[in-house]
């Protein structure tokens, strides 16, 4: 770009024909663009536009990576671009980008790491650019809010449609390691299952694979807090944050799993005593999801003999009709 005598000359793609060409204009600080024959827009020099900045979901830890994209509505090209952001009001951090974007040309820019305080409601992300030829675009804001802080003990109850072979879920970790996971199952079935979590942050993720939900679908804490609710509309899926104070409900004798079962004793060391769970049929699997053991059709007290077991962690899966249960047990000698 070069002025003379007050007029502005921007070489500019052609956006129809593909390639460069010269134009001139005498308003400065703008260039217009031309096909040759007439205007097609107006161009300022240097103006950057700050589009957009992603949503932040609902977070239980105290960091945060924003991510922003960033358009070059301008004639001349974009080479550095200097980025400010805080959150809460708390100090500015300074990024500079660096790349190349030609006019109309955007990109998804992801900001370092930034620490904060939370609030129970109401976070928010600042990020501004520095003044150029348009100062309308130049800021952008988000908002979040923390998400829900459980114990270490989580009740899910999963109901299937029609099409329980479409529903997947898993409990992940901070690093993203899976915990827990199920799926798929049959139709029309109540599916029961708890988790027992150390403190931190852990993600529920619940899928449809054919993309238009199921059936509702609750998470509880052992002290009824409610940690996640849908009733079914959740499309090809749905995520939820949620935090962990790690106190467990430990089963002991006598501790009831769902209505009426009960398992008993945890720990165990050669037998594990099922009540109340008649006609039903039991698995025991390792950690890994490997099926050791299948007892059919259950008496009311039945006794599981876990003697060949060795010392460890290990899940017993009670099917009675449509209404699936597992729960952890220990043995230890």
């Amino acid at each position: 770009m070069n002025s003379n005598n007050g007029n502005i000359v921007c070489l500019v793609m052609n956006p129809f024909n593909s390639f460069c060409y010269t134009r001139t204009i005498a308003t400065p600080g703008s260039c217009m663009v031309f096909n040759g024959y007439f205007s097609l827009r107006n161009y300022y020099c240097n103006d950057i536009n700050l589009r957009s900045i992603n949503d932040v979901p609902e977070l239980c830890v105290e960091t945060v990576t924003p991510v922003i994209n960033i358009q070059n509505n301008g004639a001349n090209d974009l080479t550095s671009l200097d980025i400010e952001y805080s959150v809460n009001g708390g100090a500015v951090e300074t990024y500079t980008w660096t790349g190349l974007l030609t006019s109309l040309q955007n990109e998804d820019v992801e900001l370092p790491e930034v620490s904060f305080t939370i609030q129970p409601t109401g976070n928010t992300i600042d990020v501004s650019i520095p003044n150029d030829d348009v100062l309308t675009n130049n800021d952008v804001s988000t908002s979040f809010d923390q998400a829900v802080n459980g114990s270490g003990t989580v009740y899910m109850e999963l109901n299937t449609d029609g099409y329980g072979g479409e529903v997947r879920w898993n409990v992940a970790d901070e690093n993203g390691n899976v915990l827990y996971n199920g799926g798929p199952y049959g139709n029309n079935q109540t599916i029961n299952e708890t988790f027992q979590l150390n403190a931190g942050c852990h993600t529920f993720n619940l899928i449809d694979t054919y993309g238009d939900g199921g059936g509702a679908v609750t998470l509880t804490d052992s002290n009824d807090v409610e940690i996640f609710n849908t009733n079914g509309a959740y499309g090809s899926g749905v995520s939820q944050n949620f935090g962990s104070d790690g106190v467990q409900v430990i089963l002991g004798v006598e501790d009831v799993i769902t209505n009426q079962v009960v398992m008993y004793p945890n720990p165990a060391t050669s037998i594990l005593n099922i009540k109340n769970a008649e006609n039903a049929t039991i698995q025991v699997f390792d950690i890994l999801g490997k099926e050791l053991m299948l007892v059919p059709n259950i008496s009311a007290q039945q006794e599981i003999n876990v003697s060949n077991l060795q010392t460890g962690t290990y899940l017993v899966k009670i099917t009675s009709g449509a209404v699936v249960t597992t729960e952890k047990f220990i043995i230890a000698r």
